[in-house]
């Protein structure tokens, strides 16, 4: 017998924990684990599975998962009503992407993905035959695309147009969901990866700047941008008196941006962020200046 347990609160867990019970059906019943294992051994090889799987998470990112694969199931809607139905081009794609979307398979529909970026997909039309919140993937498909694009390049290392796709993901092709505070979480999450990617691109002042923004205001991502800055940070040897003028300085600068959000400079880069509860600059400076991150400076 096997039972399955998950957290119980695990939609708003980062890394909600799945746990995984199997028991005899009886005492005399065979043994469910192979003789002469210990379970010393078995935690050693539950270990290198969370390993490998970690591994696999950070060389095949792929943020939505198995969302992703609702570009398909959002194709499959669209095209069989008009003017869709009569778009050879969509169709087509829908043709190719012939398989469940993975994070290992992304790779085989980067052009599909980016053909679809450029399709004709009006707004208007899509909400004459479909509901919004009700059948998401059919208003989702360009986002999940982008971001999937974007944690592809990222996976394969080319980091600005990772960072590209991140920010079409955000801004040209947003997140539509019936929950607001699910599509901040998407944002957050994007700029997490926006931030990293800058790093590993070589351009750490960006990768500070987007994480100061997380940690300035974020609804679920403050710990984590706290955690890769100070990583960042010891590993760049900064200065922290310098660093600590600098923020100082950009925390001055906050103010509201484009589409809901909030920009500020940081060592003469704009940031962005969007934040959960919109404050002015004052309360955002006095609040930012009682995180953890910035008595550590």
């Amino acid at each position: 017998m096997y039972i399955i347990s998950i957290d119980q609160n695990y939609a708003d867990i980062l890394n909600p924990r799945i746990i995984v019970y199997a028991f005899k059906i009886s005492l005399s019943g065979e043994d469910i684990f192979n003789a002469g294992n210990s379970m010393e051994n078995i935690e050693d090889r539950r270990l290198q599975l969370i390993e490998k799987s970690r591994s696999e998470s950070n060389k095949f990112p792929l943020y939505h998962d198995f969302r992703t694969d609702e570009i398909r199931d959002g194709l499959e809607k669209i095209v069989k009503v008009e003017p869709f139905k009569s778009d050879r081009s969509l169709i087509e794609i829908l043709k190719k992407i012939d398989e469940p979307i993975t994070r290992y398979n992304v790779k085989d529909y980067v052009e599909e993905f980016k053909l679809l970026l450029s399709a004709d997909i009006p707004k208007d039309i899509l909400e004459q035959n479909f509901q919004p919140f009700e059948e998401e993937e059919a208003f989702n498909i360009k986002h999940l695309a982008s971001h999937a694009l974007a944690d592809y390049y990222f996976g394969a290392k080319q980091y600005e147009l990772a960072i590209d796709y991140y920010k079409k993901s955000i801004f040209e092709f947003p997140y539509e969901e019936s929950s607001g505070t699910g599509v901040v979480k998407d944002a957050e999450r994007i700029i997490y990866d926006i931030a990293k990617a800058n790093y590993y691109a070589g351009k750490k002042n960006e990768a500070y700047g987007f994480l100061i923004g997380l940690i300035i205001d974020s609804q679920r991502n403050h710990e984590l941008a706290t955690k890769a800055i100070g990583e960042y940070i010891d590993a760049e040897k900064e200065d922290k008196n310098k660093l600590k003028k600098d923020v100082d300085k950009a925390l001055k600068t906050i103010k509201k941006g484009e589409n809901y959000t909030c920009v500020f400079t940081f060592r003469d880069k704009e940031i962005f962020f969007f934040p959960m509860m919109p404050a002015s600059q004052k309360e955002y400076e006095k609040s930012f200046k009682e995180s953890e991150f910035y008595k550590s400076l």
